[in-house]
């Protein structure tokens, strides 16, 4: 294969599918008679348990956003540190951290619910794509849950790096356990906060490891489209993984539709995991 597309979120988003993590928390906030859940309140019903989820999430997020809720994930040690006051005494932290663990613990069962009942009976295809796509010997690297390109586009070697509806799925952070997140996940508590959070990790070395007969066919690509790709942390090592099957001769196509600036810092992303081939814009 030397044609290879990177698509993320903003794919499934651009064929009117409701599949941001804003919609998971709304979809969350739906199915639960929703109660905001301050410092030294212990949940009590399994409402209060995902009223917890959703605050220490939106407490972990930047500017209480879920947009970037993969981030948000890795640093709730933040929000443990802000539910668990220094008021209590050792005993009442060591419990309420357990009840914390069991409600973070909740996360991926609720996201794979989630996603399995997203709906893509509605879709209709776009033409610019059905052009795109249609030349042999191309690849599909697909961070998105949906079967739509193969259900709707049709479309075979398509890889689901974090798995896919109905199936088992991968969601959560890319951080390492430093010795600092280490002490600040243990501070005090004991309760095994540590081991939910490194269980709540996407592990992306891993997954290319576990998906390395789709990598290894990229041999010597020319051409790289990325849509819809945030370019997160979390991602980057898939990005590096591309990158080493590219030469001077690949030209990555990034997306018009997101703007100048954020083209840019795309750019210096992929520039800066090793590649050295020509960039382009692509309009879909």
């Amino acid at each position: 294969m030397d044609r290879l597309f990177v698509l993320g979120n903003g794919f499934d988003l651009a064929h009117g599918l409701k599949t941001s993590y804003e919609h998971f928390k709304s979809y969350l906030m739906d199915r639960i008679k929703y109660a905001p859940m301050y410092p030294n309140i212990i949940p009590s019903n399994y409402d209060e348990e995902v009223s917890l989820i959703i605050d220490m999430i939106s407490h972990s997020s930047e500017g209480g956003l879920w947009k970037d809720i993969e981030s948000a994930v890795g640093n709730i040690y933040g929000a443990v540190d802000y539910y668990i006051s220094d008021s209590m005494d050792f005993d009442e932290r060591r419990w309420y951290g357990m009840i914390m663990c069991e409600c973070l613990e909740l996360i991926p069962n609720l996201f794979s619910q989630w996603v399995d009942g997203i709906n893509i009976d509605g879709v209709t295809l776009n033409p610019k794509f059905i052009e795109l796509f249609n030349i042999t010997n191309t690849a599909y690297l697909t961070f998105n849950y949906t079967t739509v390109l193969e259900d709707k586009y049709k479309l075979p070697n398509v890889c689901h790096i974090h798995g896919r509806q109905k199936e088992d799925i991968i969601f959560g952070h890319g951080q390492s356990l430093t010795a600092g997140k280490e002490y600040l996940l243990k501070e005090d508590l004991e309760c095994g906060i540590e081991y939910v959070w490194s269980d709540l990790n996407k592990n992306a070395k891993k997954q290319i490891q576990k998906n390395s007969v789709f990598f290894n066919q990229l041999t010597a690509l020319k051409e790289v489209y990325t849509y819809g790709f945030s370019f997160s942390e979390p991602d980057i090592p898939y990005i590096q993984e591309i990158c080493l099957k590219t030469s001077k001769e690949t030209v990555w196509f990034f997306s018009a539709y997101e703007d100048e600036l954020t083209r840019k810092s795309f750019e210096k992303i992929v520039r800066k995991n090793g590649f050295e081939g020509k960039l382009r814009v692509f309009s879909a």
